[in-house]
Protein backbone atom coordinates (compact mmCIF):
# COMPACT_ATOMS: atom_id res chain seq x y z
CA UNK A 1 0.00 0.00 0.00
CA UNK A 2 1.27 3.46 -0.82
CA UNK A 3 -0.25 6.48 0.86
CA UNK A 4 1.05 8.83 -1.82
CA UNK A 5 2.50 12.14 -0.78
CA UNK A 6 1.29 11.61 2.75
CA UNK A 7 2.91 12.10 6.13
CA UNK A 8 2.67 9.20 8.56
CA UNK A 9 4.13 7.77 11.74
CA UNK A 10 6.09 4.51 11.80
CA UNK A 11 6.89 2.33 14.79
CA UNK A 12 8.25 -1.21 15.02
CA UNK A 13 7.63 -3.98 17.51
CA UNK A 14 8.31 -7.59 18.34
CA UNK A 15 6.19 -9.83 20.54
CA UNK A 16 7.99 -8.68 23.69
CA UNK A 17 7.11 -5.02 23.25
CA UNK A 18 3.70 -5.41 21.62
CA UNK A 19 2.04 -4.23 24.84
CA UNK A 20 4.09 -1.02 24.58
CA UNK A 21 3.21 -0.30 20.96
CA UNK A 22 -0.48 -0.45 21.91
CA UNK A 23 0.05 2.60 24.13
CA UNK A 24 2.11 4.30 21.41
CA UNK A 25 -0.68 3.87 18.85
CA UNK A 26 -3.34 4.96 21.36
CA UNK A 27 -1.43 8.15 22.11
CA UNK A 28 -0.99 8.93 18.40
CA UNK A 29 -4.70 8.45 17.79
CA UNK A 30 -5.56 10.62 20.81
CA UNK A 31 -3.57 13.62 19.64
CA UNK A 32 -3.30 13.11 15.85
CA UNK A 33 -6.39 11.10 14.87
CA UNK A 34 -6.01 11.57 11.11
CA UNK A 35 -2.31 10.72 10.81
CA UNK A 36 -1.77 7.24 9.36
CA UNK A 37 0.29 4.78 11.42
CA UNK A 38 2.46 1.97 10.08
CA UNK A 39 3.55 -0.75 12.51
CA UNK A 40 6.52 -2.81 11.38
CA UNK A 41 6.02 -6.27 12.87
CA UNK A 42 9.08 -8.40 13.63
CA UNK A 43 7.91 -11.94 14.34
CA UNK A 44 4.96 -14.25 13.96
CA UNK A 45 2.23 -12.70 16.08
CA UNK A 46 -0.95 -10.88 15.21
CA UNK A 47 -1.71 -7.20 15.58
CA UNK A 48 -5.42 -7.38 14.71
CA UNK A 49 -6.25 -5.46 17.89
CA UNK A 50 -4.13 -2.51 16.68
CA UNK A 51 -5.63 -2.69 13.22
CA UNK A 52 -9.18 -2.75 14.59
CA UNK A 53 -8.75 -0.08 17.29
CA UNK A 54 -6.35 2.34 15.63
CA UNK A 55 -6.59 1.56 11.90
CA UNK A 56 -2.86 0.90 11.59
CA UNK A 57 -1.15 -0.33 8.45
CA UNK A 58 0.74 -3.56 9.11
CA UNK A 59 4.14 -4.15 7.54
CA UNK A 60 5.81 -7.44 8.37
CA UNK A 61 9.57 -7.91 8.24
CA UNK A 62 8.99 -11.12 6.29
CA UNK A 63 7.10 -9.14 3.60
CA UNK A 64 9.72 -6.46 2.92
CA UNK A 65 10.07 -5.73 -0.80
CA UNK A 66 13.86 -5.76 -0.52
CA UNK A 67 14.53 -9.39 0.39
CA UNK A 68 17.95 -8.53 1.87
CA UNK A 69 16.38 -6.53 4.69
CA UNK A 70 14.76 -9.37 6.67
CA UNK A 71 18.16 -11.02 7.15
CA UNK A 72 19.66 -7.74 8.33
CA UNK A 73 16.77 -6.54 10.49
CA UNK A 74 14.91 -9.56 11.84
CA UNK A 75 15.25 -10.05 15.57
CA UNK A 76 17.26 -6.90 16.17
CA UNK A 77 16.90 -3.26 17.08
CA UNK A 78 17.58 -2.49 13.40
CA UNK A 79 14.00 -3.37 12.43
CA UNK A 80 12.84 0.21 12.88
CA UNK A 81 15.51 1.43 10.47
CA UNK A 82 13.85 -0.55 7.68
CA UNK A 83 11.28 2.25 7.65
CA UNK A 84 13.76 4.26 5.58
CA UNK A 85 13.31 1.84 2.67
CA UNK A 86 9.98 0.15 3.32
CA UNK A 87 7.62 2.77 4.72
CA UNK A 88 4.45 3.44 2.71
CA UNK A 89 4.82 7.19 3.40
CA UNK A 90 6.79 9.81 1.50
CA UNK A 91 7.56 11.60 4.77
CA UNK A 92 7.38 10.03 8.19
CA UNK A 93 8.28 10.19 11.83
CA UNK A 94 9.76 6.98 13.20
CA UNK A 95 9.25 6.54 16.93
CA UNK A 96 10.11 3.75 19.32
CA UNK A 97 7.49 1.27 20.49
CA UNK A 98 7.81 2.62 24.02
CA UNK A 99 7.23 6.26 23.06
CA UNK A 100 4.12 8.15 24.05
CA UNK A 101 2.90 11.06 21.95
CA UNK A 102 1.71 14.03 23.99
CA UNK A 103 0.15 16.64 21.75
CA UNK A 104 -0.29 17.25 18.06
CA UNK A 105 3.17 17.59 16.47
CA UNK A 106 1.99 17.97 12.90
CA UNK A 107 2.83 21.67 12.72
CA UNK A 108 6.47 20.78 13.50
CA UNK A 109 6.70 17.64 11.41
CA UNK A 110 4.81 18.45 8.22
CA UNK A 111 6.61 21.59 7.10
CA UNK A 112 9.53 19.65 5.62
CA UNK A 113 12.34 21.65 7.14
CA UNK A 114 13.64 18.72 9.20
CA UNK A 115 15.42 15.63 7.92
CA UNK A 116 16.08 14.34 11.40
CA UNK A 117 14.62 15.44 14.70
CA UNK A 118 15.76 14.24 18.12
CA UNK A 119 14.15 15.72 21.16
CA UNK A 120 16.85 16.24 23.72
CA UNK A 121 17.71 18.58 26.54
CA UNK A 122 20.67 20.64 25.27
CA UNK A 123 21.64 21.44 28.87
CA UNK A 124 21.84 17.81 29.96
CA UNK A 125 25.31 16.69 31.01
CA UNK A 126 27.14 14.23 28.80
CA UNK A 127 26.91 10.67 30.17
CA UNK A 128 30.00 9.22 31.84
CA UNK A 129 32.58 7.54 29.59
CA UNK A 130 31.50 4.01 30.54
CA UNK A 131 27.94 4.76 29.42
CA UNK A 132 29.22 6.22 26.15
CA UNK A 133 31.22 3.01 25.54
CA UNK A 134 28.20 0.82 26.35
CA UNK A 135 25.38 2.67 24.58
CA UNK A 136 26.97 4.70 21.80
CA UNK A 137 30.50 4.02 20.64
CA UNK A 138 33.89 2.76 21.77
CA UNK A 139 35.90 5.83 22.74
CA UNK A 140 39.28 4.12 22.29
CA UNK A 141 38.48 3.00 18.74
CA UNK A 142 37.08 6.42 17.94
CA UNK A 143 40.24 8.09 19.25
CA UNK A 144 42.36 5.95 16.93
CA UNK A 145 40.28 7.17 13.95
CA UNK A 146 39.65 10.74 15.03
CA UNK A 147 41.90 11.86 17.91
CA UNK A 148 40.44 15.39 17.81
CA UNK A 149 36.83 14.33 18.36
CA UNK A 150 35.58 15.70 21.70
CA UNK A 151 33.13 12.99 22.78
CA UNK A 152 32.39 14.81 26.04
CA UNK A 153 30.87 17.79 24.24
CA UNK A 154 28.09 15.90 22.50
CA UNK A 155 24.46 15.13 23.05
CA UNK A 156 23.70 11.51 22.21
CA UNK A 157 20.63 9.33 22.02
CA UNK A 158 20.29 5.58 21.92
CA UNK A 159 18.32 4.16 19.00
CA UNK A 160 17.92 0.75 20.58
Amino acid sequence: MNFGNKFGIVTACHAGDYFLVKATCASIRQFMPEVPICVIVDGEFGIDELKDCYNVYELRVSDFADKRLPAICKGSSRTKFAAIWETPFDRFLCIDADAIVLGDWQHILKDGQWDFLAMANPNAPCPPGEAIDHYFFNRDKLASCDPDFDWGAGIYFCAG
